[in-house]
C-alpha cells in the first residue's frame, strides 16, 4: 500500500525495510553478517524490489520474502540509484560520470549514459523507458533508456544535486546546489516553475502518483507542497527539532504525497517519520 513501506539506511543498523503503518522493522538488509555502511537505497514504486548500495557493491532484494536475489559490482563508487515500477530496470549513478542502465534480470548486461563529472542524482519513470540524470558538470539530462538517446538537457549555474521524473515522465524536476530549482515539461522542454533556493539545498523531492502534486524538502527543514498545472504553492511545513541534544541540521531525505488522504509522509535525517495533513 502506498506510503506504508520505507527502506532505510542507517550508520548504526545498516539497511532495513520498515512498515510505517505498523511501526515495525520487516527485514534487515546488509551485504555481510555485520551491519553494512550503506550509502544509497531505493525501493520500487510498487514496494516489491529494493536496492542497497555500499561503495561499488549493489544488492537487489525481494521485499515480499526479504531475500536478496542478485549482487552486482560497479566499476566506480555508486552515488545514486533508482528502480522502475515493473522492477526490471534500474538506473545507477557512478562517481566516474557514468549512469548505468541495469536490467535486473541480467545484471551483467548494462548500458552507459555519460556525463563529464560525477553523477549526483538519478531518477526513472515508472515504465523504465525514461531516465533523468544530474551531475557535477551542471547538467541535468533526460534520456530514452531504451535507445540511450539524450532527449533534453538543462544547464544549471552550479552542480545539479537533485533530479526527479514524474511517474509517466510528464514532468522533470531539477535543482542546483544552493541555486534555483525548476520544473520542466519533459516533452517540450518548457520551464513551468523556477524558484530561488540559495539559502538551502534540495534534499528530497517526489511527485504524487497522479502527477498532480509535487512535494519538495530542503536542508533548512522545510517541506513544500505544490499543485501542478498550473503550478501553485499550497502549503509549507517545517520539521520540528525534537530536543536540543539532537542535531539541528536535520532535513527530509524521503517524501511521499498521497492525494486521497491529503497527506505528506516524510522520512527525516534525524531518524523519525513525520505525517503532515494538508487541509
Amino acid at each position: 500500500r502506498e506510503g506504508d513501506l520505507a527502506l532505510i539506511a542507517s550508520i548504526h543498523h545498516g539497511g532495513s525495510l520498515w512498515s510505517l503503518d505498523r511501526e515495525e522493522r520487516l527485514y534487515n538488509w546488509n551485504h555481510s553478517e555485520d551491519f553494512s555502511q550503506l550509502t544509497h537505497v531505493s525501493l520500487s514504486p510498487n514496494g516489491l524490489v529494493g536496492i542497497t548500495a555500499q561503495n561499488q557493491d549493489l544488492a537487489f532484494w525481494n521485499a515480499t520474502t526479504g531475500e536478496s536475489f542478485r549482487f552486482w559490482k560497479a566499476s566506480a563508487h555508486i552515488t545514486s540509484t533508482a528502480i522502475s515500477l515493473n522492477n526490471y530496470i534500474a538506473l545507477v549513478g557512478l562517481s566516474n560520470g557514468d549512469a548505468l542502465i541495469v536490467d535486473i534480470r541480467d545484471a551483467d548486461s548494462t548500458r552507459s549514459l555519460q556525463h563529464n563529472a560525477k553523477i549526483t542524482s538519478v531518477s526513472i519513470s515508472n515504465s523504465g523507458r525514461y531516465g533523468l540524470t544530474g551531475s557535477k558538470d551542471g547538467l541535468a539530462r533526460l534520456w530514452n533508456l531504451q535507445t540511450g538517446k539524450e532527449l533534453r538537457s538543462w544547464k544549471h549555474k552550479y552542480h545539479v544535486n537533485q533530479v526527479k521524473l514524474s511517474p509517466k515522465a510528464t514532468y522533470s524536476f531539477t535543482a542546483g546546489q544552493h541555486d534555483k530549482y525548476y520544473l520542466w515539461d519533459s516533452k517540450s522542454g518548457q520551464r513551468l516553475l523556477e524558484k530561488n533556493n540559495r539559502a538551502s539545498s534540495i534534499t528530497a523531492v517526489n511527485f504524487s502518483r497522479d502527477e498532480a502534486y509535487l512535494v519538495i524538502g530542503n536542508s533548512i527543514r522545510e517541506i513544500k507542497l505544490y499543485q501542478l498545472n498550473p503550478s501553485k504553492l499550497l502549503k509549507t511545513w517545517r520539521i520540528p527539532i525534537k530536543t536540543s541534544f539532537r542535531p539541528t541540521g536535520i532535513s527530509p531525505i524521503s517524501l511521499t504525497y498521497i492525494p486521497e488522504k491529503k497527506m505528506v509522509i516524510c522520512i527525516s535525517s534525524d531518524g523519525y517519520s513525520y505525517f503532515y495533513k494538508y487541509e
